[in-house]
């Protein structure tokens, strides 16, 4: 059950490298890194086959949201940020638990501002949301200075900061507030047949799994987990000193909620 973290960083590595080789490179890109552009739901959609955004609801509906955690490099580089705001304060990541509430009433406005530009007419404001074109026009900043794009470069530049400032603030909460591919895969992960369950007799309330939660999807106050936002990054499962949380089929029972335990982690 720990390793899939490890099969979950290694996928992610792969094709975050594929993707920033395809955005940089562009036909002179290795054609093996077309299979990074060819993975992401709404550019192939497009330029390619509804099969993919078929394929990912499926697999969403199955497993959860695994695509925001291996193929979606914008959601790499979320991790990679959190990571090395860690190592520059020799620190963990400490997160707290969001209420789930609060998530629908913004993934359901997400989902209908995006829906509503589109049938505005507005496809270039919405292809600018989708999360493979944020992250490849942050890519393309020195290219559009170097073209002299002004307006271009400036709309990339505060894309950049707006991100930077969600990752470092606030870890995965861009992927479940701002991103409209994550608001509707939400949708499918809260019912997945696959989720991240938590066993209430195991838990002795060490927060660990909280802290580390850059979704901030699990209280343990409350004993329970919002698998409608999680990305399935694992850390929870891996990092568990009583094997507590697992990646399983079947539902524990609800426990009584607890109270916070006042021992912190500096692991």
């Amino acid at each position: 059950m720990r390793s899939l973290k490890h099969i979950r960083v290694v996928l992610s590595l792969l094709f975050f490298f594929e993707a920033v080789a395809f955005i940089v490179w562009g036909v002179s890109a290795p054609r093996h890194s077309r299979v990074a552009f060819l993975a992401q739901v709404l550019p192939s959609s497009i330029s390619a086959t509804m099969a993919v955004t078929a394929f990912w609801l499926v697999i969403t509906f199955l497993l959860g949201r695994v695509y925001c955690s291996t193929v979606c490099p914008l959601g790499t580089l979320q991790d990679i940020i959190i990571r090395g705001r860690c190592m520059v304060r020799r620190c963990e990541a400490r997160f707290h638990y969001i209420d789930r509430s609060r998530r629908r009433f913004r993934r359901l406005h997400v989902i209908i501002i995006y829906i509503a530009v589109l049938i505005a007419g507005g496809t270039a404001a919405a292809a600018w949301l989708e999360p493979w074109n944020w992250f490849g026009n942050m890519l393309r900043i020195p290219r559009y200075l170097a073209a002299g794009m002004t307006f271009g470069a400036a709309l990339a530049i505060l894309s950049a900061v707006v991100f930077l400032i969600f990752a470092l603030l606030t870890g995965r909460e861009f992927c479940n507030t701002v991103c409209p591919v994550g608001a509707g895969m939400a949708c499918l992960s809260k019912a997945s047949v696959m989720h991240i369950e938590l066993d209430p007799d195991k838990c002795d309330s060490c927060l660990k799994c909280e802290e580390l939660c850059k979704a901030r999807c699990i209280s343990i106050k409350d004993r329970r987990i919002d698998n409608a936002s999680c990305v399935r990054c694992f850390n929870c499962v891996s990092v568990c000193p009583r094997d507590a949380i697992r990646f399983q089929y079947n539902r524990n029972n609800a426990a009584t909620p607890l109270f916070r335990s006042s021992r912190r982690t500096a692991t």
